[in-house]
């Protein structure tokens, strides 16, 4: 998406579009005519991505959990570096089921009590002396899941220092195995939930309707794309989601475990474009959005749109590779770039929210209210 306009000229306009979407998204609704299968889609989606995914995020959550006892009860640096290399592998597998916030995992708020960030540092340090602690509750979101993790695993830079620090009050070894079981039983509940019922009423709802299975993973896929990855993941850190575009390298997404945050940025943007394109996680289906958009012919909304959003596809992710390592430092050395990779994401928001959904009939049920 090169453009000669300014940045600021190309965001406010292409927010424009989508306000305008969301808006009267409900006059365009409805069932394209197209015979293309629906059905298999869903199979393919739920058989091959969503529930091998869930079922290996709960498997990585379960490894880290198990260091985690064994760090616990004899804190040294090996059996840190075996935490940290298990917490960074369970963060990277979460980038590829973050994008399925329906179903169980909304029902549970898992999103929310898995990764958001950044981290209440100071209420977290509250929480590990804390005797009585209640974790999920809308004030904890900020001081537990995967960034309390991150803190706590990475607030000494050298495993050794970690150790140390893990030996002289007991309570933080403890508090880390309280946010590790509670990430690992959410993580577990929602995998069976998908495992033992909801995978069928997903597959069985072939409709675009409100509620159907597309009409569920396409709102979730666009609203997570645009809040949690464009948003949370990049534009926060770059400051071009601030109001004076000042950068914000603390909110990047793991910002102690150093070079992590461009990876799991990376990692999910392959979850989104892999799910257009029909590359799921295990097995060899090949069915895809895109196919769903030829479906519907050689026409503007059909496709040429997929064109259109493969060529976006590309420039993205040849932006996203122009950032460097550590991505709290990049984006203060090189804001420029990150803001032309702002830019790239922002021209998939508006393809796949706006166009995607219109060409498809699927109505828009979420509000993007973060100002850009």
């Amino acid at each position: 998406m090169r453009n000669s306009l300014p940045l600021f000229l190309i965001i406010c306009l292409a927010s424009a579009a989508v306000f305008t979407l969301n808006g009267c998204a409900g006059l365009e609704g409805g069932d394209p005519e197209s015979a293309f299968d629906r059905g298999a889609l869903l199979q393919q989606w739920a058989d091959q991505t969503i529930v091998p995914g869930y079922s290996n995020w709960a498997e990585h959550t379960k490894t880290l959990a198990d260091v985690t006892v064994l760090l616990a009860a004899e804190p040294t640096a090996d059996r840190v570096e075996d935490a940290r290399e298990a917490f960074k592998s369970t963060y990277v597998t979460w980038q590829s089921v973050a994008t399925f916030d329906f179903g169980p995992a909304a029902d549970r708020a898992h999103l929310s009590t898995t990764n958001t960030f950044p981290v209440d540092t100071v209420g977290l340090m509250e929480d590990v002396v804390a005797v009585e602690w209640t974790p999920g509750t809308p004030s904890s979101l900020n001081r537990i899941g995967l960034p309390a993790l991150d803190h706590l695993l990475f607030a000494k830079e050298d495993a050794e220092g970690c150790a140390q620090w893990l030996n002289e009050d007991v309570r933080r070894g403890q508090h880390l195995l309280r946010l590790v079981g509670f990430l690992a039983e959410e993580s577990m509940a929602v995998s069976s939930a998908w495992g033992s019922g909801y995978r069928d009423d997903f597959v069985a709802s072939t409709g675009t309707e409100l509620g159907s299975g597309l009409g569920a993973t396409l709102n979730a896929f666009n609203r997570t794309f645009e809040s949690n990855l464009r948003r949370q993941k990049l534009g926060l850190p770059s400051g071009v989601s601030t109001f004076s575009q000042t950068p914000l390298p603390g909110h990047v997404e793991a910002p102690f475990a150093g070079d992590l945050s461009l990876q799991l940025m990376k990692e999910a943007f392959l979850s989104y474009r892999n799910l257009y394109l029909g590359v799921p996680i295990q097995g060899d289906g090949a069915i895809g959005l895109d196919d769903y958009l030829r479906s519907l012919g050689d026409v503007n909304r059909g496709a040429q749109l997929d064109s259109d959003i493969r060529a976006q596809l590309v420039a993205a992710e040849e932006a996203l590779e122009a950032l460097e390592s550590p991505l709290s430092e990049f984006v203060i050395s090189q804001q420029d770039l990150t803001f032309d990779a702002y830019a790239e994401l922002q021209g998939l928001v508006v393809l796949w929210k706006v166009d995607m959904m219109s060409a498809l009939g699927v109505l828009v049920t979420y509000q993007d209210n973060d100002g850009d």
